[in-house]
């Protein structure tokens, strides 16, 4: 990119509408969400910036087709679709948004969570079936029940805030927590191990990052730890979760419900639904409730992600023009 020559900016999956009139300040806009492998690989030489979130794979691949690239804008918390060393090797600069999403995730954790012990969806079907036999759905108090938190980072403490005013056990189990005298403020415990914290709870929350240590956490093997009738809810990753446990889990009746707001492979987000072939095992499950990938998926948390990158891709920007 030639010195006061606006840079050309690649928005590859959707981010807030105001956003992209902002950027449109900065330099040349493409708006290239929803394109095929192969178109986006006919473009991708072409950007200085790109914006992402979970679903496009920054490999060697495209860092290496990519020429002119300089920034690679995360607009969420994930980097297991970006390959961080190779970025860096290339001395391209790369940011996310890792804290700016935990409130919207908190909410929609405890919303599930309400959603799947109050049965609301078997009482729905019920009513709409004109059966109104409200005593044949006996749900649960909350108060009643714990809650386990795998992961007490910054969506895993927000979880915790909330859960507090219900008055339930909560638990957690994350040995690399900074937040570890805050959670024991709103009567969170810390076990020492997973196993501990699989059997202590009624509900099962996940809130970690995917990476080599954090892949499967909940498997084959420890699933028999789990409480009878467990509920299951990620809005992490999907890989966090070997599907095969699921499976079995729910044939043993150790697992009652899942909620996933992720599935592997990711959803095609972009797509309508007449030109999607997308197909999963867990859409057909009646035990599994499946939400695209929304825990940050609010107005104003879309509205924070986008206007914080467009800060970062400012700063990174004046940074190289000083340099030159």
């Amino acid at each position: 990119m030639k010195k006061n020559m606006k840079p050309n900016i690649g928005i590859l999956e959707s981010v807030h509408p105001e956003g992209i009139k902002l950027l449109k300040n900065i330099g040349k806009v493409y708006l290239d969400v929803n394109l095929s492998k192969s178109e986006l690989y006919k473009k991708i030489h072409h950007y200085d910036v790109v914006i992402i979130k979970s679903n496009i794979q920054i490999d060697e691949k495209f860092i290496n087709c990519a020429k002119r690239l300089k920034i690679v804008a995360r607009a969420g918390t994930g980097v297991d679709n970006i390959n961080l060393e190779y970025l860096k090797k290339k001395n391209i600069n790369f940011f996310s948004t890792p804290q700016l999403a935990s409130v919207s995730v908190s909410e929609l954790t405890v919303s599930l969570i309400l959603f799947q012990i109050k049965r609301l969806s078997d009482i729905n079907r019920a009513v709409k079936n004109n059966d109104y036999r409200r005593h044949l759905f006996l749900s649960n108090d909350l108060s009643n029940l714990s809650v386990g938190l795998i992961g007490v980072g910054n969506a895993g403490i927000d979880v915790a805030k909330r859960l507090q005013a219900f008055g339930c056990k909560i638990y957690g189990f994350d040995n690399y927590s900074k937040f570890k005298s805050q959670f024991k403020k709103y009567n969170g415990v810390f076990v020492k191990s997973l196993k501990k914290l699989l059997s202590l709870s009624h509900i099962i929350s996940f809130h970690v990052r995917l990476n080599k240590h954090t892949e499967h956490l909940l498997n084959l093997k420890n699933i028999k730890y789990l409480k009878k009738d467990s509920i299951i809810i990620n809005t992490s990753r999907a890989k966090i979760i070997e599907e095969k446990a699921i499976i079995l889990g729910l044939k043993k009746k150790l697992i009652s419900k899942v909620c996933l707001d992720v599935l592997h492979p990711e959803m095609p987000y972009e797509k309508i639904p007449v030109k999607n072939n997308y197909s999963h095992k867990f859409l057909n499950n009646k035990n599994v409730y499946v939400t695209p990938h929304i825990g940050s998926m609010t107005d104003m948390t879309q509205k924070k992600i986008i206007f914080e990158l467009i800060s970062q891709i400012k700063k990174n920007l004046l940074k190289k023009s000083i340099k030159k």
